[in-house]
């Protein structure tokens, strides 16, 4: 098949991660390139799969911390991947072979970074500093079913926190 032969070998590929779905035999998704117009529609959109044994080497390989952070719906990532084709459905796909969290680390980096010049450059970084706070709350009001397990946990939390106030049930 053509396309088989023009990809042979793993290649890396830039998208971002859409219809993030974990199931028991992989984790299954779409990798998008949105439009340049900001169209919520994408121009491109190809499956990908993630097969257990892969993610299993993946997370031996860059750690649960750098796979968790890049496998998120809506994240731009950068993936090496295998192209598959499906001659009977006349579908092409991707398998999943490696992550690169640099990449998605560097791009949330910059995003903050851009975001926080902003927020400076109209003095918003520092607004939450010249609010006043209010008087500290000696009464809590809480909303739940009697005898819950939402109320004992809460009521405990507050007590070893060391709240001197009531509870309002």
């Amino acid at each position: 098949m053509a396309v088989t032969q023009a990809y042979p070998s793993p290649i890396w590929v830039f998208g971002e991660i859409s219809g993030l779905a974990n199931r028991q035999s992989g984790v299954f998704l779409a990798l998008t390139e949105p439009k340049e117009n900001g169209s919520e529609v994408s121009a491109l959109e190809i499956k990908a799969t993630l097969w257990r044994s892969q993610q299993a080497s993946i997370i031996k390989r860059r750690g649960e911390a750098a796979y968790n952070e890049v496998m998120q719906e809506g994240l731009r990532v950068r993936m090496l991947v295998q192209v598959a084709v499906f001659a009977d459905r006349g579908q092409i796909s991707l398998n999943i072979l490696d992550i690169d969290p640099a990449f998605t680390k560097g791009a949330l980096a910059l995003a903050r970074e851009q975001l926080l010049k902003e927020l400076r450059a109209k003095g918003l970084d520092q607004a939450n500093k010249q609010l006043k706070l209010g008087d500290f709350p000696f009464q809590v009001g809480l909303i739940t079913a009697e005898g819950s397990r939402a109320y004992s946990d809460f009521v405990d939390q507050l007590t070893q926190g060391g709240f001197g106030g009531t509870v309002l049930f």
